[in-house]
């Protein structure tokens, strides 16, 4: 997106996943976070830690995420 990559894009709804590490260069985070947003996109982050130890559970909570921003919902409030 733009000048960035992101590891998983959805565009309906508008949705980045973004799955980090502690190689994750975050010079660039609070730009490349506002030039994501400015195009419509939310987005939902995991550390790797998260995905390593309950896989199930971030499958669970980006479904969630889809299903509140296709009823027009903000998911960060559930």
């Amino acid at each position: 997106m733009g000048e960035w990559i992101v590891d998983f894009a959805c565009f309906d709804p508008k949705l980045v996943i973004e799955v980090d590490d502690p190689s994750h260069d975050w010079r660039d985070e609070a730009a490349r976070t506002a030039y994501i947003e400015s195009l419509g996109f939310m987005i939902l982050r995991f550390d790797n830690a998260e995905i390593a130890d309950d896989a199930a559970a971030a499958i669970n909570t980006v479904a969630g995420w889809v299903e509140a921003l296709r009823r027009g919902e903000d998911p960060r409030l559930d």
